[in-house]
Protein backbone atom coordinates (compact mmCIF):
# COMPACT_ATOMS: atom_id res chain seq x y z
CA UNK A 1 0.00 0.00 0.00
CA UNK A 2 1.26 3.08 -0.82
CA UNK A 3 2.06 6.03 1.75
CA UNK A 4 -0.44 8.73 2.18
CA UNK A 5 2.39 10.69 4.63
CA UNK A 6 2.61 13.43 2.23
CA UNK A 7 -0.63 14.38 2.95
CA UNK A 8 -0.54 14.63 6.16
CA UNK A 9 2.92 16.61 5.57
CA UNK A 10 0.81 19.03 3.47
CA UNK A 11 -2.30 19.48 5.85
CA UNK A 12 -0.18 19.78 8.69
CA UNK A 13 2.02 22.43 7.89
CA UNK A 14 -0.37 24.36 6.07
CA UNK A 15 -1.89 24.49 9.81
CA UNK A 16 0.78 25.13 11.74
CA UNK A 17 2.89 27.48 9.91
CA UNK A 18 3.30 30.45 11.66
CA UNK A 19 3.55 32.76 8.17
CA UNK A 20 0.14 31.63 6.88
CA UNK A 21 -1.30 33.98 9.39
CA UNK A 22 0.60 37.27 8.83
CA UNK A 23 0.62 39.17 5.99
CA UNK A 24 4.43 40.62 4.91
CA UNK A 25 3.34 44.28 5.58
CA UNK A 26 1.68 43.51 8.79
CA UNK A 27 2.79 42.60 11.97
CA UNK A 28 -0.21 41.51 13.75
CA UNK A 29 -2.17 37.97 13.17
CA UNK A 30 -5.10 38.62 10.78
CA UNK A 31 -8.08 35.67 10.55
CA UNK A 32 -6.70 33.20 8.21
CA UNK A 33 -10.32 34.27 5.78
CA UNK A 34 -8.63 37.92 5.60
CA UNK A 35 -5.23 36.82 4.49
CA UNK A 36 -6.83 34.13 1.86
CA UNK A 37 -9.16 36.89 0.44
CA UNK A 38 -6.48 40.02 0.37
CA UNK A 39 -3.49 37.67 -1.04
CA UNK A 40 -2.97 37.15 -4.86
CA UNK A 41 -3.03 34.34 -6.80
CA UNK A 42 0.60 33.41 -8.10
CA UNK A 43 1.16 34.55 -11.72
CA UNK A 44 1.62 32.02 -14.06
CA UNK A 45 5.44 33.47 -14.96
CA UNK A 46 6.24 33.15 -11.02
CA UNK A 47 4.25 29.74 -11.04
CA UNK A 48 6.58 28.62 -13.72
CA UNK A 49 9.51 29.82 -12.06
CA UNK A 50 8.70 28.29 -8.89
CA UNK A 51 8.59 24.74 -10.75
CA UNK A 52 12.03 25.06 -11.84
CA UNK A 53 13.19 26.45 -8.22
CA UNK A 54 11.44 22.98 -6.90
CA UNK A 55 12.49 20.80 -9.73
CA UNK A 56 16.45 21.52 -9.45
CA UNK A 57 15.84 20.76 -5.98
CA UNK A 58 13.88 17.22 -6.32
CA UNK A 59 16.19 16.41 -8.91
CA UNK A 60 19.78 17.36 -7.66
CA UNK A 61 19.59 17.87 -3.73
CA UNK A 62 16.18 15.82 -2.47
CA UNK A 63 18.49 14.26 0.08
CA UNK A 64 19.99 16.98 1.24
CA UNK A 65 19.61 17.39 4.99
CA UNK A 66 17.25 19.96 6.43
CA UNK A 67 16.76 21.07 2.93
CA UNK A 68 13.89 23.01 3.70
CA UNK A 69 14.06 23.53 7.48
CA UNK A 70 17.75 25.07 7.34
CA UNK A 71 18.43 28.67 6.49
CA UNK A 72 20.23 29.07 3.52
CA UNK A 73 22.93 31.78 2.56
CA UNK A 74 21.35 35.54 2.96
CA UNK A 75 22.73 37.17 0.04
CA UNK A 76 22.31 34.23 -2.10
CA UNK A 77 18.60 33.75 -1.65
CA UNK A 78 18.24 37.80 -1.70
CA UNK A 79 19.62 37.26 -5.52
CA UNK A 80 17.20 33.82 -6.08
CA UNK A 81 14.64 36.10 -5.08
CA UNK A 82 15.68 39.05 -7.39
CA UNK A 83 16.21 36.72 -10.42
CA UNK A 84 12.47 35.26 -9.51
CA UNK A 85 10.50 38.93 -9.35
CA UNK A 86 12.87 40.22 -12.53
CA UNK A 87 12.43 39.59 -16.10
CA UNK A 88 14.12 37.50 -17.93
CA UNK A 89 15.73 33.98 -17.10
CA UNK A 90 17.13 32.36 -13.62
CA UNK A 91 20.86 32.05 -13.60
CA UNK A 92 22.67 28.65 -13.02
CA UNK A 93 21.33 26.96 -9.91
CA UNK A 94 24.21 24.76 -9.11
CA UNK A 95 25.81 27.86 -8.23
CA UNK A 96 23.98 28.26 -5.01
CA UNK A 97 23.82 26.52 -2.02
CA UNK A 98 20.10 23.94 -2.52
CA UNK A 99 19.74 25.67 1.32
CA UNK A 100 19.69 29.09 -0.22
CA UNK A 101 17.23 27.84 -3.17
CA UNK A 102 14.65 26.16 -0.69
CA UNK A 103 14.49 29.36 1.73
CA UNK A 104 13.94 31.60 -1.30
CA UNK A 105 10.93 28.97 -2.21
CA UNK A 106 9.60 29.62 1.14
CA UNK A 107 9.60 32.87 0.96
CA UNK A 108 7.87 33.57 -2.13
CA UNK A 109 5.14 31.10 -1.00
CA UNK A 110 4.79 32.24 2.08
CA UNK A 111 4.53 36.30 1.96
CA UNK A 112 3.68 36.96 -1.03
CA UNK A 113 0.85 35.13 -1.95
CA UNK A 114 -2.08 33.38 -0.20
CA UNK A 115 -1.61 29.91 1.54
CA UNK A 116 -1.72 27.09 -1.07
CA UNK A 117 -4.28 24.93 0.62
CA UNK A 118 -6.81 26.60 2.75
CA UNK A 119 -6.88 26.25 6.07
CA UNK A 120 -10.38 24.12 5.91
CA UNK A 121 -9.33 21.92 3.72
CA UNK A 122 -5.75 21.49 5.45
CA UNK A 123 -7.79 20.44 8.36
CA UNK A 124 -10.08 18.07 6.72
CA UNK A 125 -6.56 16.39 5.03
CA UNK A 126 -4.94 15.99 8.68
CA UNK A 127 -8.17 14.70 10.21
CA UNK A 128 -8.62 12.16 7.79
CA UNK A 129 -5.12 11.19 7.32
CA UNK A 130 -4.64 10.69 10.91
CA UNK A 131 -7.59 8.44 11.58
CA UNK A 132 -6.36 6.65 8.49
CA UNK A 133 -9.63 7.10 6.47
CA UNK A 134 -8.33 8.45 3.32
CA UNK A 135 -8.58 5.53 0.88
CA UNK A 136 -6.92 5.45 -2.64
CA UNK A 137 -10.03 7.56 -4.43
CA UNK A 138 -9.96 9.94 -2.09
CA UNK A 139 -6.16 10.63 -2.10
CA UNK A 140 -7.01 10.95 -6.44
CA UNK A 141 -9.34 13.61 -5.74
CA UNK A 142 -7.07 15.42 -3.93
CA UNK A 143 -4.07 15.19 -6.48
CA UNK A 144 -6.32 16.10 -9.01
CA UNK A 145 -7.80 18.74 -7.18
CA UNK A 146 -4.33 20.33 -6.51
Amino acid sequence: MKSRSWIKTMATSALLSPRTAFRKTNSSPAPLTTVASTSSSIPLSMLATLTRLVEFLDENHLEEEGLYSKSGVGLERKEILRFCKGPGNLPDLSLYSPHSIASAVKEILSEMYAPLVPADISRQLLEAASSGRIDEEAENAVIEKY
